[in-house]
């Protein structure tokens, strides 16, 4: 399991503590503040403690939420376009002005993750289409078509009014999907 500084300060009373458990072996410290006590940990459980500002989205939300059976490349996630840009290549990082707002907690693998929403998953699969391979693509619209029941319409003109080419998504979505 991973751990961040305050997390193992309640767990284990004191900064002594933590560090007697990293001298003993106990504990390893993956970066600063991010701790584990296993040596195979999950990069995505790494990713969601030590960037909590962030929100998984597009092909990582698609992989998560099971609408794609290939992992992606990348971790693709998304932040408030005020925060630090993340220095790590195996990350794609956008910045949108509110990542948390339609977003759902999941457990994926027994961690527990912020991912965009269907309704936000969706939009964001159609805002990158020519960025993705045509198979993963059709994958994904295959998959939404067999869960259009759980989209919420009303939140996704929501989201889609939010855009800039709102009127092109709008009409790829229901052409595409329902």
């Amino acid at each position: 399991m991973i751990y961040n500084y305050n997390e193992l300060k309640l767990l284990l009373g004191s900064a002594y503590r933590i560090k007697r458990e990293l001298k003993n072996g106990t504990l390893i410290k993956i970066s600063d503040g991010v701790y584990t006590d296993s040596s195979n940990y999950s990069p995505i459980e790494y990713i969601a403690k030590r960037y909590p500002h962030t929100v998984f989205t597009f092909l990582s939300a698609l992989y998560y939420r099971g609408l794609v059976n290939k992992p992606p490349k990348y971790f693709y996630v998304a932040s408030k376009k005020e925060t630090t840009r993340i220095s790590n290549p195996a990350i794609k990082q956008t910045f949108i002005d509110n990542p948390f707002e339609g977003v759902d907690l999941l457990t994926f693998n027994g961690i527990e993750i912020r991912v965009f929403c269907l309704e936000r998953t969706l939009i964001s699969l159609i805002k990158n289409k020519n960025k993705i391979d045509q198979s993963t693509y059709h994958q994904a619209i295959k998959n939404f078509r067999l869960i259009e029941d759980k989209i919420d319409k009303i939140k996704l003109k929501k989201f889609i009014s939010k855009e800039k080419k709102r009127d092109i998504i709008a009409k790829t979505i229901y052409l595409e999907v329902f």
